[in-house]
């Protein structure tokens, strides 16, 4: 059978419900200006990361553009060895973009 709880047991669980308000209002708080703050970080942080990845992309198109060649179009080995470098750097660049 169900019926009304003593109002001592009533008194002592609205003052729980207050308490509760105020640390849900307070944990909201806190909640949402970390959440804002760090997705701040993150927005300018990716928008520099991507400028900088784009003038490394840039930067790789003029030196496959200018670099030296052979009478037969290739790439000398000189020219090899430093597009071949550039593009180590371009790849750790990209997989420290991700991590």
């Amino acid at each position: 059978k169900f019926g009304v709880p003593h109002e001592k047991a009533v008194a002592q669980l609205l003052g729980l419900e207050r308490a509760w308000s105020y640390v849900l209002t307070f944990a909201t708080f806190i909640n949402s200006f970390f959440l804002s703050q760090s997705y701040g970080f993150w927005l300018a942080n990716k928008g520099n990361t991507r400028k900088v990845q784009g003038r490394l992309n840039d930067l790789s198109c003029l030196l496959a553009t200018h670099a030296e060649r052979d009478e037969q179009g290739r790439f000398t080995e000189r020219a090899r060895a430093l597009l071949d470098e550039m593009a180590r750097w371009v790849r750790l660049f990209h997989i420290l973009f991700w991590a």
